[in-house]
């Protein structure tokens, strides 16, 4: 972990590391995984886990950032109606309160599937993103409100995408979010 500054500011932090490679060789992946990944390519035959995987980094760190700037339009676009509304419901009760937050991802340890799942059609991947992030809540006036998370902490997220795999559109959607605690 590295603290923050009295300001809520992350002290001389380092450039981000490269992101690990995915894991492109199947042979590394369980048999149910396998399993699933030949379910979605019988139906997408461009599906390409190691792709996925980037882009759901990708999408990762654009949700981290929109939440932390409260940026709806970003977030109606890549979320569920129900994960959307529980992201809004925490959004609305931070600036009802005249807070801001300023979150910080260092980068990723891991993102690895957990399942990979076709129903009617519907592909189902949920991944564990193991990530090195931290924030600062802040009132309007800038003085920091909360400072526990004020350091770079390891942070365990697993999220569930889904897709219409007869679909033209390649967007993924965020269909469910949990968290693991250390």
């Amino acid at each position: 972990s590295r603290p923050a500054n009295a300001d809520g500011e992350w002290a001389a932090a380092p450039e981000p590391e490269a992101r690990p490679q995915s894991q492109a060789a199947t042979e590394d992946y369980s048999e149910a995984i396998k399993a699933g990944i030949q379910q979605v390519q019988m139906v997408d035959r461009s599906f390409n886990m190691g792709e996925f995987t980037d882009g759901a980094r990708a999408a990762f760190e654009m949700i981290l950032q929109a939440f932390s700037a409260g940026d709806r339009d970003t977030l109606s676009s890549l979320l569920s109606k129900d994960v959307y509304g529980n992201f809004e419901t925490a959004i609305k009760a931070r600036e009802a309160e005249g807070h801001t937050l300023e979150t910080s991802l260092v980068g990723f340890k891991s993102v690895d599937p957990v399942s990979v799942e076709v129903e009617d059609n519907r592909a189902f991947i949920t991944l564990r993103f193991v990530s090195e992030q931290g924030f600062v809540l802040k009132k309007d006036d800038g003085s920091v409100i909360d400072t526990s998370g004020a350091q770079i902490d390891e942070v365990v997220d697993v999220w569930t995408f889904d897709r219409n795999l007869r679909s033209t559109d390649p967007t993924w959607t965020l269909i469910a979010t949990d968290s693991e605690d250390d």
